[in-house]
């Protein structure tokens, strides 16, 4: 990882974003994509292994050996965002709750907000949320109709339950 997160407390308030000069994250593996992101557990496999978190590419293997750390990794719970800024097809924001992926049972995300940049609209975005297993086919759904951070701050939740799923 070539960046670090771009953040700062306000008002009881964790303020994340991504500035003009923020560094490209992977660009060996991800090109000129931005990000500004915090992690609340981490987990590598031995160096050379392809064993690791966010392992968006065939060719990612871990290059220094991590000690693997679990500060908050829930299995349910309720997520909230408060979201305002730019959407657009060049910019992809998202609260994603990924796994701890020491197994492949335990790798991919649940996202709780992703706008599809594509979807982009002058009031409204598309959003999609639920699980994506990085090993499976996408449960979750898509809001056509989600007013877009743009103009207002907007208020995004989601639960999840051990029966049932989420709940919008």
């Amino acid at each position: 990882m070539q960046s670090s997160p771009n953040f700062c407390f306000k008002d009881g308030n964790l303020i994340l974003q991504i500035t003009k000069d923020q560094q490209h994250w992977c660009p060996e593996f991800d090109g000129e994509v931005r990000c500004s992101a915090i992690q609340t557990g981490e987990f590598a496999g031995p160096v050379g292994s392809k064993l690791g978190q966010r392992r968006f590419s065939s060719a990612c293997v871990v290059r220094e050996a991590q000690g693997n750390i679990r500060t908050y990794t829930p299995q349910y719970g309720y997520f909230e965002l408060r979201a305002k800024g730019v959407n657009t097809s060049a910019n992809h924001a998202a609260l994603w709750m990924i796994g701890y992926e020491d197994s492949p049972e335990n790798s991919g995300e649940i996202a709780i907000f992703e706008p599809v940049g594509s979807q982009a609209g002058r009031t409204s975005s598309g959003v999609r949320f639920g699980v994506h297993p990085f090993e499976g086919a996408w449960t979750g759904g898509y809001d056509p109709s989600t007013p877009s951070p743009k103009r207002s701050t907007i208020n995004y939740f989601r639960a999840y339950q051990p029966v049932g799923g989420y709940v919008r």
